[in-house]
């Protein structure tokens, strides 16, 4: 009994021994995942970083959608107004090079019929023809004095032949110089009317030339005008360019400053790509750092249970050790206790055989002496618990 209370015993206090030891193993683990909590936050911050990852890939995702979306908006409006653009500049073009020609052709028409107007072509036709009438007059008149002064002639030579016609003839020369000196005027006019018509012939044109220039220019006037109704009927007014030119230019402007915005607002797709290269290495480290910890640590409340359920079975082993204490003695009291029962029971046993020889002496004296001696003393044995 006694070397199984021993061996009890001292499994208990191994038992003691192994939980303090386990105890403060856990304390100083706690003590020391504690240190490095507050040192590192290693899982709050991780958790942080794979929420803002997530936060900044959405708002990433979206922030690219729609500038993508609103990129090829703008490059479709942009293609669509460089196209209108492009067309309204050909169209410009076009029209700058009609008017300019238009300009052209009316400036020379312009000319010409100042020109015309200047030389007053009507009246000098009219005068041209006058010209012609009179030479045609003085044609006739001149042949007509021509004529009269042969006659004159052949009436000096018949008079001449007859003597008596002299005073005639006197007459007839005077009329005959009249005559001369009136054919010379008349020359002198033809002369000046021969001048004139050089003249007006070097500063105009023949009348059948000028028709057929008049007929081309009516017809090339026709042309023009159908080619400007043709141009007003498919370009509008410049008023109207200038207004969706400016239009234009605002609307490019607006574009361009979106643009900038989402330039200023947006980050390039290699930074965007570095940096989620960069978070996702960094989430594989933290990924093992918490494999690591999950592999080398457990959880605070299984940690705080076990500390509980360490703490009830100490106080429950404490409560047995008192309860030992107070029920139970040391061992080497055990053994002095039991070694002083042994020296006590071979006492006894000394003294029940000195108790029993004594016995025996006393029968013997008694067979000798009288019933009314006693003995000197008896020893009786001493009842064992």
């Amino acid at each position: 009994m006694v070397n199984g209370i021993d061996a009890e015993k001292e499994t208990l206090q191994s038992l003691v021994r192994s939980c303090l030891l386990e105890l403060n193993k856990l304390k100083f683990d706690l003590t020391q995942l504690e240190v490095e909590k507050a040192n590192d936050n290693s899982a709050s911050r991780i958790r942080e970083l794979e929420q803002d990852i997530v936060d900044k890939e959405k708002e990433v995702s979206v922030i690219k959608f729609k500038a993508e979306e609103e990129a090829n908006q703008l490059r479709n409006q942009l293609n669509e107004k460089d196209l209108l653009i492009k067309n309204q500049e050909d169209r410009i073009y076009e029209l700058d090079y009609v008017n300019n020609s238009l300009d052209e052709i009316k400036t020379y028409f312009a000319e010409q019929l100042k020109d015309y107007k200047k030389n007053e072509l009507s009246e000098v036709n009219e005068r041209l023809n006058e010209s012609y009438k009179s030479i045609a007059e003085k044609d006739a008149q001149i042949n007509n004095l021509s004529r009269t002064i042969d006659d004159y002639k052949i009436q000096v030579i018949k008079l001449e032949n007859d003597a008596g016609a002299q005073q005639e003839i006197m007459e007839l020369q005077k009329q005959l110089e009249l005559k001369d000196r009136e054919l010379q005027q008349k020359d002198n006019e033809i002369t000046t009317i021969d001048n004139e018509m050089i003249l007006l012939k070097q500063q105009t044109i023949p009348k059948q030339d000028y028709d057929n220039l008049e007929t081309q220019f009516k017809n090339e006037i026709a042309a023009m005008d159908n080619e400007i109704s043709n141009l007003k009927e498919q370009s509008i007014p410049k008023e109207d360019y200038n207004s969706l030119k400016q239009l234009l230019e605002n609307e490019v402007a607006a574009m361009d400053n979106e643009i900038n915005s989402l330039k200023e607002n947006s980050i390039p797709r290699e930074e965007y790509v570095s940096l989620q290269n960069y978070l996702e290495s960094e989430i594989s480290v933290r990924d093992s750092e918490l494999k690591y910890l999950k592999e080398q640590s457990v959880p605070k409340s299984d940690y705080v249970d076990l500390q509980n359920q360490l703490q009830n079975e100490i106080n429950a082993k404490d409560n047995e050790l008192k309860f030992l204490k107070e029920q139970t003695v040391s061992r080497e009291e055990f053994i002095n206790l039991q070694n002083e029962l042994i020296r006590k029971n071979d006492k006894i046993k000394r003294l029940e055989e000195i108790n029993a020889f004594f016995n025996e002496l006393q029968e013997e004296q008694e067979s000798y002496e009288t019933i009314e001696r006693t003995p000197p003393f008896k020893l009786e044995k001493k009842q064992h618990r």
